[in-house]
């Protein structure tokens, strides 16, 4: 019995500091921005079949700004949660691909930035199984006329080995003279949703413990007074 109790008031404890967060998929997906036809298809999980992806959609802006980085929270102010990307704005920065890698580098493809036109990715080694949505986004060069100019979000499908793997290939033209030409992916960005667990610290436990402790001294004290009085 005292184990329960305790185990109760650790998750009170760690619920009421809130250190335990998580997300559940929903059960519906929305695209508010429908992609063209002719890049709908551009990230294929199943080059030999279908389903290609499970949905494509356009941003707002040119750039899938992500003020603050990689966290282990929903992060509000990542424009693809201001965007609603299918219909959510809890998504989490994994990390991406650029010409220049930086400290969010995450090596989602093999041939990026080789080749910014067209190329694979594999991400058997990072999706964990807790995630339920995996997306990437594709970003096209900023400014000059490019079509389309929004970045462009891909939600992915597992491929026909049940994994993560599969090929991309810009949505981006340049839209000058009358022959477009496919114009360069700048960066390679990953996000996903899923449930998160972060183990309270004993600080954030303690106040929890304490009550419980002074909640049996008084009961424990109350009996031994009652035991006296007869």
């Amino acid at each position: 019995m005292k184990k329960t109790l305790l185990t109760g008031a650790i998750a009170a404890g760690a619920i009421a500091s809130g250190l335990i967060l998580q997300t559940s998929s929903a059960s519906a997906v929305t695209i508010a921005r429908p992609c063209g036809a002719s890049y709908t298809n551009n990230v294929d999980a199943n080059p030999a079949g279908t389903p290609f992806n499970l949905g494509c959609e356009l941003g707002t802006v040119n750039n899938d700004f992500v003020p603050g980085g990689i966290s282990t929270t929903p992060n509000l102010n990542h424009q693809v949660n201001k965007d609603s990307m299918f219909g959510f704005s809890d998504w989490l920065f994994a990390g991406k691909d650029e010409e220049e890698p930086g400290s969010d580098f995450l090596n989602i493809s093999s041939t990026f930035p080789a080749n910014l036109l067209s190329g694979d990715y594999n991400l058997n080694s990072i999706v964990q199984p807790t995630w339920t949505d995996v997306m990437l986004v594709l970003k096209g060069p900023a400014g000059g006329p490019i079509s389309p100019n929004n970045y462009v979000g891909y939600l992915l499908a597992k491929d026909s080995n049940g994994g993560w793997a599969g090929t991309w290939k810009s949505p981006f033209n340049n839209s000058n003279g009358p022959q477009p030409n496919p114009a360069d992916v700048s960066h390679i960005s990953l996000y996903y949703r899923g449930q998160v667990e972060v183990i309270p610290t004993p600080a954030a436990v303690l106040p929890g413990l304490i009550g419980m402790g002074a909640a049996v001294f008084r009961k424990k004290k109350q009996g031994e007074e009652a035991t006296q009085e007869v």
